[in-house]
């Protein structure tokens, strides 16, 4: 259903968390690396390097503290030049890279065959995705794709610095069930730094539409981060939205959802269910739901009786 997606982080396993990255060509660096061995492992191919530990985490996939190391005017061996070269941690360990600098197509392998979605231009290696935007790119692990941590750039790196992401898990008040594709498209997308419309043929939502259409939202703030949304729309109306989260934060975001829709009433191995059954948090994959009346009550039907 997610093309671009499905492709990065579905179809092609995740590979291991040690793996060098891009097979070793940044310098021997891996995920999960801690911050003094990625110090040590970066040091000789940069000019100078920062480091810094931010007072909140800006990435969804870090649980508690994200600290970063800058590299300044990176070169490596292979001749690879980068202006910036910045390493990002989750909780200590290694869990993205962000490169800018007009060089950095020489992140991809010319090898392989690359892949476009919403003006991001998208390679998938063994053990990682690299994802560019211009003279931007990010690097991350196949399994950290689905909470979009590429979206946006270190507030190291920006002069204002990055704004706070709404902090509220309440549905976005413009996404209302009912609505038409022309409302949405008039009032909510025009909210979203980036957005693609596409039809789902065959259409698989359980009220069985005749057809099916999509708005992906990415970076739209949710919970305290940037997020990619996703409302879909059974012949012509929308019925679900889609919010994609990290695995790394479930309870923080289960904690949102209990202050505003108290607590679940139905709690699963895969996921929890809020309120009157129209408000789920997925745990199997990080998401959470929120369903229209009738596809609500279409999920009650699904789910086993207790």
């Amino acid at each position: 259903m997610r093309t671009f997606y499905v492709i990065l982080w579905i179809a092609l396993s995740a590979g291991a968390a040690r793996a060098q990255i891009l097979d070793g060509s940044l310098s021997g660096l891996a995920f999960g690396d801690g911050v003094e061995i990625a110090r040590a492992t970066l040091g000789p191919d940069c000019r100078s390097i920062s480091a810094f530990d931010l007072s909140a985490p800006r990435l969804p996939i870090a649980a508690e503290n994200e600290s970063e190391l800058i590299c300044w005017n990176y070169e490596n061996m292979s001749g690879l030049r980068l202006e910036t070269l910045v390493l990002r941690f989750a909780d200590g360990g290694l869990a993205m890279i962000e490169a800018q600098g007009g060089n950095v197509a020489g992140l991809l392998r010319p090898d392989e065959e690359t892949m476009e979605y919403a003006g991001f231009t998208g390679y998938m290696g063994p053990d990682e995705a690299v994802v560019i935007d211009g003279d931007v790119a990010w690097v991350v692990r196949t399994e950290d794709m689905h909470s979009h941590p590429f979206l946006g750039s270190t507030p190291m790196l920006t002069a204002e610095g990055a704004p706070a992401a709404a902090a509220s898990a309440l549905k976005p008040t413009d996404l209302v069930f009912g609505a038409s594709l022309d409302q949405i498209r008039e009032i909510f997308v025009p909210q979203c730094p980036r957005a693609v419309e596409r039809e789902i043929s065959p259409p698989d939502l359980l009220t069985q539409p005749k057809k099916q259409i999509q708005i992906d939202c990415l970076g739209f703030p949710y919970a305290g981060f940037p997020r990619k949304v996703e409302a879909v729309f059974a012949d012509g109306e929308l019925a679900l939205v889609w919010i994609l989260t990290g695995k790394p934060e479930e309870p923080r975001v289960r904690d949102a959802l209990i202050s505003v829709y108290g607590d679940p009433v139905h709690v699963g191995d895969d996921s929890e269910v809020f309120g009157d059954g129209s408000v789920i948090l997925r745990k199997d994959k990080p998401e959470v739901l929120f369903l229209s009346a009738e596809l609500a009550a279409a999920f009650a039907e699904q789910e086993p009786s207790e």
